[in-house]
């Protein structure tokens, strides 16, 4: 099974659940947590997904990990995951679910990478044209990639915008062989 499958079907299950519930707040809260500690963390992700760690174990150490910073539902949807040995899609359902989040708030996520980190102002001009343009809330995430050389590349959903040099270079480059 094709493995964003797997992550999507595992985040409905958990959204639908929170919703039932009236716990989609918390819920949300509980998975970026995971998510920031799966991203900033590696040797937890590597803790996660290594066979040769028990589930007992891998259970014991997440209790540990988010004694107090996560709630009950969250913690089963985890022991659920490490039962079924899926701790590999852990990270793809977190994004998953904060996109089904997103949506039913009526946010639209965007990732800005840049060459190198933008002022505030900048940022914040992007927002409000994103939000304007798509008549919602926006959140953006940012990243920076050198390989860009300057400009920047903003993603909406499955739009993209690539203002970055380094694509601009090759189209000359492409041009000038013409």
């Amino acid at each position: 099974m094709n493995d964003s499958k797997i992550s999507v079907r595992y985040a409905k299950a958990l959204f639908g659940l929170a919703s039932e519930q009236g716990k989609v707040e918390e819920v949300s809260a509980s998975i970026a947590t995971i998510r920031q500690t799966m991203e900033t963390v590696p040797a937890f992700k590597a803790m996660l997904i290594n066979p040769v760690i028990d589930t007992e174990a891998k259970r014991k150490l997440l209790d540990k990990i988010f004694v107090n910073t996560i709630d009950k539902m969250t913690r089963s949807f985890l022991d659920l995951l490490i039962k079924n040995k899926r701790e590999e899609f852990l990270l793809t359902a977190c994004l998953n679910f904060q996109n089904l989040y997103r949506e039913s708030k009526g946010v639209k996520w965007a990732t800005l990478t840049s060459a190198a980190p933008m002022p505030a102002d900048a940022v914040n001009e992007l927002k409000t044209m994103i939000e304007q343009k798509f008549k919602s809330k926006a959140e953006i995430t940012l990243k920076v990639d050198p390989l860009l050389i300057g400009g920047f590349m903003l993603q909406v959903d499955d739009q993209l915008l690539d203002a970055g040099l380094s694509v601009k270079l090759k189209k000359l480059r492409q041009a000038l062989v013409k």
